[in-house]
């Protein structure tokens, strides 16, 4: 660490400063006094910076009985990656131990009127910067100058000022422990707060939340999910999975991952609490591989217009809202995308219920997954994947009418060939038929004087289980019977037959098993057709498809 001696302005090395010290908090302009030039005596003379901002300071140290002061322009040598690393891990630390911080705001006059919230002193730039927060919550002491080196006041006697300008808590602005405070409540401490390099809204908050990290400047927003994975390793708090998405940034990315982007989507999230570590119901949380696991009861969507939407439900955060003295429970959208691996839908929207529910909700808890964030080319083609709960069929080259029944409806669906490509080309079956219950299928060969029928019930028993499909055919015309074979998606070598009528729960005799029918073409030549259930994947989800070969 390096130290001005504020009476000779030169620069002396300490490895743990040992007198009391004074540390400057400012914005910065665009001709700072770096390092380099701070040891050249004449241009620190000549520097307008210098007389501004340096002299100043130290002149109001020594004022104070302090002789030795920091300033990050001058006492960084930021052409080395190791220092500037090392003293932006040390920053909190060396606010926190300062005997005093002078925040100097050099766009507000000196006759500035504190209280008014429409003042000078309000809109200081200095509150919309990063790196100042920390300043700002750190120091013991802390004094505000205006751009003159006019005392405004100081932190203890502005705590109701500044907590109506920054939205800090006054018990945090007054020193209590920052654990005592949610990580979602943090961050929206830095919620309207901006940096010059897109980094450092994640290394200005490694104080705020007591983790150390490298730099790695040019990571860009890698930095923020950074940030997040050092907290998940110090803290259960689940706040910090409440963010919510703009409705801006959710219309241009419908699905995310589990970690927010930025702390601006932590705006809205300043009363929110975890739960006692002791009452959560949940499962340590880390970031792995294959993703970050969330614990808690997903409840199926559910309306009494619409049918249930297999794959997407809410799982329940262990936090929650307290706001006019009435706590609700706080839930996040996810869908999911095979087995028990999820994404984060609706981010734009928070989903909460009466905390009287909540020991309901916590009742048979599930484990699921989700990515740490999503890369946008995969967000942007959610909204068009197919779903797990979804069918494709796939028809021979001879055209072949295809048609759905609805038995909820009562009527027939006519399904269309695929706009492109030849036939053989996968269809896929409208989702709307694999509500609860049945749909079947009629395929007709114009060659083939004959016809068949497949019969589809679906049941999803939770969300996180693997969706229940069975099958049944039923066949006119034909002189043999017909099996179907289903592949199970986590056992892709195993084939069972499937037989019997399940929806009813009424026992069918068994249709002769054969594999392969032979039919007899309209000209009299012999075809075959072979039916078979297999699993294949489209963009990348797990989906059951229909083959007619």
């Amino acid at each position: 660490m390096r130290l001005i001696d504020c009476e000779t302005y030169e620069l002396v090395e300490v490895s743990e400063p040992t007198e009391p010290y004074a540390i400057l908090s400012h914005t910065w302009g665009h001709d700072e006094l770096s390092f380099r030039e701070y040891l050249d005596p004449a241009e620190r003379r000549y520097s307008a910076t210098f007389r501004t901002k340096i002299e100043p300071f130290c002149e109001v140290a020594l004022a104070d009985g302090i002789r030795f002061a920091w300033a990050d322009t001058c006492c960084i040598d930021k052409s080395s990656s190791a220092e500037l690393s090392e003293a932006i891990n040390s920053m909190w630390t060396w606010y926190k131990n300062a005997e005093v911080c002078y925040a100097y705001l050099s766009d507000v006059p000196g006759d500035v009127k504190t209280h008014d919230p429409k003042s000078a002193f309000a809109r200081s730039r200095w509150f919309t910067r990063g790196w100042t927060l920390q300043e700002l919550v750190a120091p013991r002491r802390l004094e505000f100058f205006a751009e003159d080196w006019a005392l405004i006041g100081d932190k203890a006697t502005l705590l109701d000022e500044l907590e109506a300008i920054t939205g800090i808590n006054r018990e945090a602005l007054a020193g209590q422990d920052l654990a005592d405070f949610s990580v979602a409540r943090r961050m929206s401490w830095a919620s309207s707060r901006q940096t010059t390099r897109p980094e450092d809204i994640a290394y200005c908050l490694m104080g705020i939340f007591d983790v150390n990290m490298p730099m790695l400047y040019g990571e860009g927003s890698k930095a923020f999910i950074r940030l997040q994975e050092e907290i998940m390793r110090n803290t259960e708090d689940q706040s910090l999975f409440a963010w919510k998405a703009t409705p801006e940034s959710a219309k241009q990315f419908p699905y995310r991952g589990l970690l927010s982007s930025s702390p601006a989507e932590f705006a809205g999230c300043g009363n929110i609490k975890p739960y006692p570590v002791f009452t959560a119901v949940s499962t340590p949380v880390a970031s792995t591989s294959r993703g970050i696991p969330l614990t808690g009861k997903v409840l199926p969507e559910w309306s009494t217009n619409q049918p249930l939407k297999i794959g997407k439900g809410k799982i329940k955060l262990n936090c929650f809202d307290q706001e006019q003295g009435q706590s609700r429970a706080i839930m996040i959208e996810v869908t999911g995308v095979g087995g028990d691996r999820y994404l984060r839908s609706s981010p734009h929207t928070d989903f909460s219920f009466p905390e009287v529910l909540k020991a309901m909700v916590d009742e048979d808890t599930t484990t699921v997954w989700l990515p740490k964030s999503v890369h946008k080319a995969t967000a942007e083609a959610m909204p068009n994947s197919t779903r797990q709960h979804e069918f494709y069929v796939v028809l021979p080259g001879d055209p072949w009418d295809l048609k759905l029944w609805y038995r909820a409806s009562g009527r027939f669906i006519n399904i269309p060939p695929p706009s492109e490509g030849p036939y053989g080309s996968p269809r896929l079956i409208p989702s709307a038929a694999w509500n609860v219950g049945i749909a079947s299928l009629l395929f007709k060969d114009e060659y083939i004087q004959a016809s068949f029928q497949v019969h589809i019930w679906v049941w999803p028993f939770g969300l996180g289980e693997t969706i229940k499909v069975q099958l049944h055919a039923e066949v006119t015309d034909f002189a043999n019977g017909l099996d179907l074979k289903a592949h199970k998606p986590t056992d892709w070598g195993h084939e069972r037959i499937v037989r019997g009528d399940w929806a009813s729960g009424k026992s069918r005799p068994s249709l002769p098993p054969t594999q392969r029918l032979t039919l007899k073409r309209r000209g009299g030549e012999q075809s075959s057709v072979d039916i078979k259930l297999e699993l294949r994947t489209f963009q990348g989800l797990d989906v059951f498809c229909l083959v007619v070969q």
